[in-house]
C-alpha cells in the first residue's frame, strides 16, 4: 500500500465503530502490517535468542545512539534545523503523535482475561502499564496526545479533531505524515495474535533514539516548547522505564513460549518480535523530512477522495469499536494464505431479526469477547444494541456531543435506586448454608470477570485527551491492576471462588458456559449486553455510562454481602483486611465514575444544546432502568433455582 493510501486507513481505522464491513477493514488492516513486514524483513537482522543476546543488542543499540549523540555535540559544523524547518518537523509528526500509544489499545480488553497463568498476566499487565502512562495515567496534563496537541497549538497551528476526515486529509500535511500512526493504529487492532509483533514493536518504539536527544536540543536552542519529546528522554530508557519494561515483557513471552509450546514455538516467535522490532523503521517521513530541509521543496499532499464530502461519509455506519483480541499466542486466527478468517458461525440471523428471543447470547457471549476470531461479532453487536436500548434511537434524539472542558456548574446527575442490586443482596444474606452461599457466588462470576468492560473502549486513539476520559481510565486502571495484575478485580474475585473451591474454565473459552457450570442464562444476556454495547462509545455515552454505575453499584454491594455472609459461616482465609482494601478501592473508582458522568453532562449543559442535554439525561436513566432490570432477572432466576 503506497503512503497516498494511508490517509484513507488512518481515517477509517479512527472510525472503525462506524464501519460498515469491520471484517474487511480488519483485514486490510492485518495486510497493511504484513506488507509493512515484507518490506522491511531483508533489513532484519536475525540471531538466536538468549536473554544474554537481547540484553547484549540493547546495549549495543544504546551504545550506537550514545555514540552519535556525543558526536553530535563536539561537532560544531553539524547541520542544524531552523525555527521554520523545526515547526514543519513537528507538524508532520502530527498523526502519528496524536495518537500516541494506540498500537496497545488493545491489550486490556476481555480478550485477555486470563486467571490461571501469571506469567501472561504479567506480560499483559506491563504493556497495559506502558499504554496508560502514555495515557497520562489517568491525568490529562500528563497525556501525550494532549502534550503534542499544546505543542501544535503553541505554534499556531490548528489542526481538527485526529478521527476527523478534515484531518485525514489536511492539505498541510504530507501523505508520508500518515504512516507510521496508519502502522500504529493497525497494529492496535490486534493482540495476541500479533503479540510477538507487538512486543518487538513496543521495545524497538521505546527505546531511546538518537534524534530525539537531537531534537531537544535543538527546540532549546530555538527557544521552542520541547516538552514532549523531553518527557520521551525521560521515561523512554532501557535502565526503568518503559525500554526497560518492554525488554521485560519479551523476555517473559519467550520464557512463556519455550515453556508451553517448546524451543522451536520460542524461536518462531522470537523472529516475530524482531520483525516487530524493525517496524519501527517504516518512516518514510523521515526521508521528506530531510529533502525539505535540504532543499525547501514539499511533497504535494494527495486530494481526498471524492467520497469524503461530511464528517461521516457514505462507507460509514452508526456504532462499533473494536473488542478485539484472541488468547491464540500463535496466529492462527490466518488461514493458509495468511488472511484473518472468521468464524463460520454467522450471525445474520440476528441482524435480520426484530426480536430478542432469536438471539443465541451463548454464542455471542463468546464471540463478542473474541473478536479477533470472530469478526462478524461486530456486525450482531450493531444490531443488538438499538433493541436494548430503543430510546436511545427515538424520532426526537439528538446526538449532541460536546468535549469542552468546563469545570464549573458541575452536573451531578440523576442517581436512580438500582433495586435489583439490594434484592441480590438479600439474597445472598438469607443463604442458608455455605453450598447455597458457594453456588451464588458461581452463578455471578460474569459480572465480576467482566467488571469495568463497558468502557474498555472509550480511552481508543484520538478520543482519550478530555479530562473526562481520564477520569474513567483512573476507573479502569485499577481494575485491570495497573502495576499490580494480582489485584485485578477478576482475579480477586476468582481467589474468592477457589477459597470455595469452585474452578472455573477461562471466561475466554467456550467451556465457560458448558452444562455443567452453573451460569444462569440472565447473566449470560447481562454480559451480553456490555460487550455489545462497549463497541459504541462515541454514540452510547448516557447508556455506556448507566451501565458502569450499575455494575460498579451492584459487584460493590454483591461483594460486601457474599464477605459478610461468609464470615457468619466461618469459611477461612475471608480476611478483614484484604475485604476491606477491595472495598475501598471500590469507593475510589465508584467516586471517579461519577465525577466522570458529571463531567459529560455539564459538557451537554454547557453545549447550548439545552433538547439535547435533556435527551441525554433521558437516555441516561432508560439505561439505568434498562441494566437494572438485567440484574433483577438475574435475582429471579437465582432465586427460582
Amino acid at each position: 500500500m503506497q503512503s497516498t493510501e494511508d490517509r484513507e486507513l488512518y481515517h477509517l481505522l479512527m472510525n472503525f465503530e462506524y464501519s460498515k464491513e469491520p471484517q474487511q477493514l480488519l483485514q486490510r488492516a492485518h495486510q497493511f502490517i504484513e506488507q509493512k513486514i515484507k518490506e522491511i524483513d531483508p533489513l532484519v537482522k536475525h540471531f538466536p535468542y538468549s536473554e544474554k543476546a537481547l540484553d547484549e543488542f540493547l546495549n549495543n543499540k544504546y551504545q550506537k545512539v550514545q555514540g552519535k549523540y556525543e558526536k553530535y555535540l563536539i561537532d560544531k559544523d553539524y547541520p542544524h534545523k531552523t525555527r521554520e524547518q523545526m515547526e514543519m518537523y513537528c507538524l508532520q509528526f502530527s498523526p502519528a503523535k496524536l495518537v500516541d500509544g494506540v498500537w496497545l489499545q488493545s491489550i486490556a480488553k476481555a480478550h485477555n482475561l486470563r486467571k490461571e497463568d501469571n506469567q501472561f498476566i504479567e506480560i499483559i499487565n506491563l504493556l497495559f502499564a506502558i499504554y496508560a502512562e502514555e495515557l497520562g495515567e489517568a491525568t490529562v496534563k500528563m497525556n501525550h496526545a494532549a502534550i503534542y496537541k499544546d505543542l501544535v497549538n503553541n505554534l499556531g497551528v490548528q489542526l481538527s479533531e485526529p478521527a476527523s476526515a478534515e484531518f485525514a486529509y489536511d492539505p498541510r500535511l504530507w501523505d508520508s505524515a500518515y504512516t507510521v500512526g496508519t502502522l500504529q493504529l493497525c497494529l492496535g487492532q490486534f493482540g495476541v495474535s500479533y503479540l510477538p509483533v507487538l512486543l518487538g514493536y513496543t521495545l524497538a518504539f521505546e527505546q531511546l533514539p538518537w534524534p530525539l536527544l537531537k531534537c531537544v536540543d535543538e527546540m532549546k536552542a530555538l527557544g521552542m516548547d520541547s516538552y514532549y519529546f523531553q518527557l520521551h528522554v525521560s521515561i523512554d530508557n532501557l535502565a526503568s522505564g518503559h525500554g526497560f519494561m518492554a525488554a521485560k515483557a519479551v523476555k517473559m513471552y519467550m520464557e512463556y513460549q519455550r515453556l508451553h509450546y517448546g524451543a522451536e514455538s520460542m524461536e518462531s516467535s522470537w523472529k516475530r518480535v524482531l520483525q516487530g522490532f524493525n517496524l519501527y523503521h517504516v518512516k518514510p517521513l523521515s526521508k521528506d523530512i530531510k529533502e525539505y530541509c535540504a532543499t525547501g521543496n514539499t511533497p504535494k499532499p494527495s486530494p481526498p477522495p471524492a467520497y469524503i464530502s461530511s464528517k461521516q461519509p457514505s462507507y460509514l455506519t452508526s456504532s462499533v469499536e473494536l473488542g478485539r483480541l484472541s488468547l491464540n499466542s500463535s496466529s492462527s486466527n490466518l488461514d493458509q494464505q495468511g488472511n484473518l478468517r472468521d468464524s463460520k458461525e454467522e450471525n445474520t440471523e440476528l441482524a435480520k431479526s426484530k426480536e430478542l428471543s432469536s438471539v443465541n447470547y451463548k454464542q455471542l457471549f463468546h464471540q463478542l469477547i473474541n473478536t479477533e476470531i470472530y469478526p462478524s461479532a461486530f456486525t450482531a453487536a450493531r444490531a443488538l444494541v438499538p433493541k436494548l436500548f430503543p430510546a436511545a434511537h427515538s424520532a426526537n434524539q439528538s446526538f449532541t456531543m460536546n468535549f469542552k472542558e468546563s469545570k464549573d456548574d458541575i452536573f451531578n446527575g440523576p442517581s436512580p435506586v438500582d433495586s435489583a442490586a439490594t434484592e441480590l443482596e438479600k439474597i445472598i444474606k438469607n443463604a442458608p448454608n455455605m453450598q447455597r452461599v458457594t453456588l451464588i457466588a458461581e452463578q455471578l462470576s460474569p459480572l465480576f470477570f467482566l467488571e469495568g468492560i463497558c468502557i474498555q473502549n472509550v480511552n481508543i486513539a484520538g478520543w482519550h485527551h478530555t479530562h473526562m476520559g481520564a477520569k474513567l481510565m483512573e476507573v479502569y486502571m485499577p481494575i485491570w491492576g495497573y502495576m499490580k495484575p494480582l489485584t485485578a478485580h477478576y482475579l480477586v474475585y476468582d481467589n474468592l471462588l477457589k477459597t470455595l473451591r469452585v474452578y472455573l474454565p477461562e471466561i475466554t473459552n467456550k467451556t465457560f458456559l458448558n452444562k455443567e457450570n452453573k451460569i444462569p442464562s440472565s447473566a449470560v444476556e447481562f454480559s451480553v449486553a456490555q460487550l455489545a454495547i462497549s463497541n459504541f462509545p462515541r454514540d452510547y455515552y448516557p447508556e455506556v455510562f448507566a451501565c458502569l454505575e450499575h455494575t460498579l453499584t451492584t459487584n460493590f454491594q454483591i461483594l460486601k454481602a457474599l464477605v459478610q455472609r461468609l464470615n457468619e459461616l466461618g469459611v477461612p482465609n475471608i480476611y478483614e483486611s484484604a475485604a476491606a482494601a477491595q472495598f475501598s478501592v471500590y469507593q475510589k473508582i465508584l467516586s471517579s465514575s461519577r465525577e466522570a458522568v458529571s463531567m459529560y453532562f455539564n459538557d451537554m449543559k454547557c453545549s447550548g444544546d439545552p433538547f439535547g442535554y435533556q435527551r441525554q439525561t433521558d437516555r441516561y436513566v432508560e439505561g439505568r432502568k434498562t441494566w437494572n432490570s438485567f440484574t433483577a432477572k438475574i435475582a429471579a432466576e437465582i432465586t427460582k433455582h
